[in-house]
C-alpha cells in the first residue's frame, strides 16, 4: 500500500544524530509515513541500527562509495514512494501536525505546501554560547492561503536567488511536495537535484513546474543545528574562499562547470546563485534568466563573508564587471544600494522581533525528542 507521506534523509558520518531523527519519526506511531535514508557514511551504525529495527515503514541504502552532496540526496528521493514527499537533514525532525496538512493536501489535489515557519533546534554544542542546546519557537498563527509560484520566483530572482525561505516559492526541503512534481523535474533534467545546493535548484524547478501551490504559516518540521552542521560552520566563518575549496565539487565524477554570471568565489550566497541559474537552465526555462538581478547576491555575499574574504570577493566582482563590460559607477553603485537595503531590512526585522517578542526561546534543550514534547506543549498551551 502507497503511504501518504514519505520523509527523506540524506547522511553522511553524523550517525547519532540521524538515528535520533528516524527515532523522532517513528514516535508519532503513523501509518501513513515511511522513511527514505541514503547513507554514505564510512560506518555501519546507522544501517545496524535500521536492521536491529526492522521496521517496514524504513527505507534505507548504504552507499559505501563516496557521494557527492547531490548524489546521496538524488539516491534518498529515489528511495521514495509516498504521494507526498518532505526532505529533511539528519539532524532535524517532523512535527505530528504535518500528517493532517498532508491529509487535507490529498483531498483537495494540492500540488506543493510551503510552511513559512520552522522550529529551529541546536543540539548541544552547536552553538558555543549555548553548550546545553536550546530550541526558538516563532510566533504564528494557522493561515492557508494560495500562492503564485512563478510570480514568488520572479521575485527571487529580482532579489538575487538570496534568502528563499522569505518568498513564497514551493520546496522540498522541510516543505510539502508530491512525488508526481519530482519525477517531472527528473524526466526533464535527468534527475531530481542538481548544481551544487539541492535545495535551491529544487526550490527553482518545483517553482516553474507546480500549479497548485500553497503557503502556510504553521511549522511542520523542526530544523536542526548540529555542530557539524553547514548551519553551524557558518556561525564560525566557514564556507567560504577560492572555487577549488569547495567541498561540493569534491568526488564529482566529471568537472563542474559554474555559472557564467556569478562571481567565482565559495560562499553560501554564491553556491545558491549558481545553482538557481543551473536550475533554471536544467528545466530548460532560459526566459527566467531575465530577471535574475546580481547585485543583492553580491551584497548578501560582502555581508555575509566580510571578515573572511572580502579582497577576494571584490576582486572577482570587479572580474565578473569588467567581463559584462558594466561602467565601474553603475556597477558599484547597485552593489552598495542592495548592502543599505539590506542592513535597513535586517534592522527592521530585528527591531520588529524585539519589540513584539513573536519568539519563545527555550534553553536546555538536550535533544530533539525533547524539543518536540516541548514544541506540542506550547500548541496545547495556546490553544
Amino acid at each position: 500500500m502507497t503511504k501518504l507521506l514519505s520523509i527523506i534523509i540524506a547522511t553522511r558520518n553524523r550517525e547519532y544524530y540521524c538515528i535520533e531523527a528516524i527515532k523522532s519519526i517513528l514516535a508519532l506511531n503513523s501509518d501513513c509515513i515511511e522513511i527514505c535514508v541514503a547513507d554514505n557514511s564510512e560506518s555501519d551504525e546507522v544501517e545496524d541500527f535500521v536492521k536491529d529495527l526492522n521496521s517496514d515503514i524504513i527505507r534505507y541504502i548504504h552507499n559505501r562509495e563516496k557521494l557527492t552532496f547531490i548524489e546521496n540526496f538524488n539516491f534518498a528521493v529515489g528511495l521514495a514512494q509516498g504521494t507526498y514527499l518532505v526532505n529533511i537533514g539528519d539532524d532535524d525532525s517532523i512535527l505530528p501536525e504535518i500528517i493532517n496538512v498532508v491529509q487535507w493536501a490529498n483531498e483537495n489535489n494540492v500540488d506543493t505546501i510551503t510552511p513559512k515557519n520552522t522550529i529551529a533546534y541546536y543540539w548541544p554544542n552547536a552553538d558555543k554560547n549555548f553548550p546545553l542546546g536550546y530550541m526558538t519557537i516563532p510566533f504564528y498563527e494557522k493561515k492557508l492561503r494560495k500562492a503564485d509560484s512563478k510570480g514568488a520566483l520572479k521575485k527571487l530572482l529580482e532579489n538575487g536567488i538570496v534568502n528563499y525561505m522569505f518568498y513564497d516559492v514551493p520546496k522540498i526541503y522541510h516543505g510539502i511536495v508530491k512525488r508526481d512534481i519530482m519525477e517531472k523535474i527528473k524526466n526533464i533534467t535527468g534527475s531530481y537535484f542538481g548544481g551544487l545546493s539541492p535545495d535551491i535548484f529544487s526550490v527553482i524547478c518545483i517553482a516553474l513546474i507546480t500549479s497548485n501551490h500553497y503557503v502556510m504559516d504553521s511549522p511542520l518540521t523542526i530544523a536542526g543545528v548540529c555542530p557539524s552542521s553547514g548551519s553551524a560552520d557558518q556561525l564560525k566563518g566557514k564556507h567560504c574562499g577560492e572555487l577549488s575549496d569547495m567541498p561540493h565539487i569534491q568526488n564529482r565524477k566529471e568537472p563542474y562547470q559554474w555559472d557564467k554570471d556569478i562571481p567565482e568565489f565559495y560562499s553560501v550566497t554564491t553556491i545558491w546563485g549558481d545553482s538557481g541559474l543551473n536550475a533554471i537552465d536544467s528545466m530548460k526555462f532560459s526566459e527566467f534568466r531575465k530577471y535574475f538581478n546580481v547585485y543583492p547576491l553580491i551584497a548578501q555575499a560582502l555581508l555575509m563573508n566580510r571578515n573572511q574574504i572580502l579582497q577576494l570577493m571584490l576582486k572577482k566582482a570587479e572580474k565578473l564587471r569588467t567581463g559584462k563590460g558594466i561602467g565601474k559607477l553603475s556597477f558599484w553603485s547597485g552593489v552598495i544600494f542592495n548592502i543599505i537595503k539590506q542592513i535597513i531590512n535586517k534592522i527592521q526585522r530585528v527591531y520588529t522581533e524585539k519589540m513584539i517578542k513573536r519568539t519563545t526561546f527555550v534553553n536546555e534543550v538536550n535533544d530533539i525528542h525533547k524539543a518536540i514534547s516541548i514544541f506540542e506543549k506550547s500548541v496545547q498551551k495556546n490553544k
